[in-house]
């Protein structure tokens, strides 16, 4: 993802951000500025992903054991709602970026972040929808307003 797609200057400034799903052409932009490539349809692409489009959380997804949103969230594996038709599978992620959750039936990416700055998080699903995922997800944007406010931790 590109500054702009978070919302920051070129110049990454504050290095602290968290990304939710965002449109189609925000998201082919994003990953083709930093040498990943979106699938477009992945029901096209993928014979073998589930057709599961529901606000329910319902997708199981696992979290990688030193990423960011285990840490935060406490847990390894959860589900979550899942609205998408467009994604990403490992071979097309960026290079400067790291897979941190993956569907578990489906082996797409569900969470990228940065290792090159402070708190970049970006999710695939919704956690701002409170009300369709694990309570846990509220950590997220407690530890989002927790890195903004305390630019030295």
């Amino acid at each position: 993802m590109c500054a702009e797609d978070f919302g920051f200057p070129e110049t990454w400034q504050g290095e602290v951000a968290t990304r939710t799903c965002w449109n189609g052409e925000e998201q082919e932009r994003a990953c083709a500025d930093l040498g990943g490539t979106l699938v477009a349809d992945i029901y096209d692409a993928f014979d073998d992903v589930p057709k599961m489009r529901t606000p329910l959380p319902a997708k199981h997804v696992t979290f990688e054991p030193d990423s960011r949103l285990r840490a935060i969230l406490g847990r390894e594996v959860c589900k979550v709602n899942s609205l998408h038709h467009q994604g990403l599978m490992e071979a097309h992620r960026a290079p400067s970026l790291m897979t941190t959750a993956y569907g578990v039936v489906d082996g797409l990416v569900e969470a990228l972040e940065s290792p090159h700055h402070r708190f970049v998080v970006a999710l695939q699903c919704h956690p701002e929808r409170a009300n369709e995922l694990p309570e846990q997800f509220q950590r997220l944007f407690a530890a989002l307003v927790y890195q903004a406010a305390n630019p030295k931790s």
